[in-house]
């Protein structure tokens, strides 16, 4: 019984449903494209104390992140305004964006 349920939960966890790791979505646009991988991106996060996988679910939203930034940058901003991106905080996307980056425009007039 024991080697059951220790498969099930090694199950949950490469899933993504177990107890110790909770699902994470990252929400950016399409064919955008940065310097840094998600999960390098995911671990900084959690370095930080930004993303607390024990949570059952997190959005990470990189919607407003700027697309012509190295990698140093993004890795600034996530340290910096990571609650931001999680959700911990309401978001100010005009505090963190690069100088001379405006956001993009989302609706459908542009």
């Amino acid at each position: 019984m024991k080697a059951l349920g220790r498969r099930l939960e090694k199950l949950e966890e490469q899933f993504g449903c177990g107890r110790e790791r909770g699902l994470v979505s990252i929400v950016m646009r399409a064919g955008q494209r940065w310097p840094l991988d998600s999960d390098t991106c995911l671990r900084i996060l959690e370095e930080c104390g930004h993303l607390d996988r024990r949570r059952p679910y997190t959005v990470v939203d990189f919607l407003d992140m700027p697309d012509d930034v190295d990698a140093q940058e993004i890795e600034r901003i996530l340290r910096e305004h990571g609650a931001e991106l999680t959700g911990l905080k309401p978001a100010d996307p005009t505090k963190w964006l690069v100088s001379g980056s405006k956001p993009p425009r989302l609706d459908s007039n542009s």
